[in-house]
């Protein structure tokens, strides 16, 4: 397999498991429910490339 990734991956012992929403606040900079309104509202066609054309 080219191009392989090697590395060692360490957890800090005071790390805490990440909740749906804390990794959507640090991936989109906005709370879980807010994405999914805008999502669901699609203003501007932002996130037309979620939805199908059938």
């Amino acid at each position: 397999m080219p191009d392989q990734i090697k590395g060692k991956l360490v957890i800090d012992e005071d790390a805490v498991p990440l909740t749906p929403d804390t990794l959507v606040r640090a991936l989109f900079g906005m709370p879980l429910d807010r994405l999914a309104r805008e999502i669901r509202e699609n203003r501007g066609g932002k996130y037309d490339c979620l939805y199908s054309d059938e």
